[in-house]
């Protein structure tokens, strides 16, 4: 696969923008929690570098958050909360997540990524198979940091708004798709003009 190049930095971005655009998705929940912290750490108008994640002592939510390393060959995943494991039936930690993308949307996949890294969140739903038939659709939220330096990967905070009910994370009762949601939506965090309707991108 072509390596993707690094977008342009988060220049240009305000915290009204990135407000509006959260307020836009209805958030709700644990999502609403993380999304709500994240905006909380930002300072005037720009936006929070993940050490500042990691000094703000925020623990409540941290089994449903993953956190990614993007850079212009790989996305790794650098900390993974139980829950994905629960999801996915493996530890996500160490692993490149485009190199377990089917790859006819790897590509797809890491251009997304870069998007968020640009200047945007995104909002998707999961699709949850249990054993008993029963299907749901559970919200994902993707939040990008700042890069300080150039020569530092692009890291992304995706949190899912699962929380298990007695014995119904066990890997033997449900299944869960890795592959590219068709609920992913990109909503970019740059203010629009009011007679403008703010961009959103589908399909990832």
């Amino acid at each position: 696969m072509r390596a993707v190049q690094h977008p342009v930095p988060m220049n240009g971005l305000t915290k009204r923008g990135a407000q509006s655009a959260l307020q836009s998705l209805a958030l709700s929940g644990p999502n609403r929690d993380v999304a709500g912290h994240w905006l909380s750490l930002w300072t005037a108008d720009i936006a929070p570098s993940f050490r500042q994640w990691e000094v703000s002592s925020f623990g409540q939510h941290a089994e449903a958050i993953a956190i990614f390393a993007v850079d212009e060959e790989t996305a790794i995943c650098e900390r993974a909360g139980k829950l994905f494991e629960a999801w996915l039936g493996f530890d996500l930690v160490g692993i490149d997540i485009l190199s377990i993308t089917p790859s006819v949307d790897r590509r797809r996949r890491h251009e997304n990524l870069f998007r968020l890294l640009g200047g945007a969140i995104s909002f998707s739903g999961r699709l949850f198979r249990f054993s008993s038939g029963k299907e749901m659709w559970v919200p994902e939220i993707g939040l990008p940091f700042l890069r300080r330096r150039n020569d530092e990967p692009g890291r992304i905070l995706f949190h899912i708004n699962w929380r298990p009910v007695c014995n119904t994370w066990l890997p033997a009762n449900f299944r869960a798709d890795i592959a590219i949601s068709r609920r992913f939506r990109v909503v970019e965090l740059r203010e629009q003009d009011e007679e403008a309707p703010r961009r959103v991108a589908a399909g990832s």
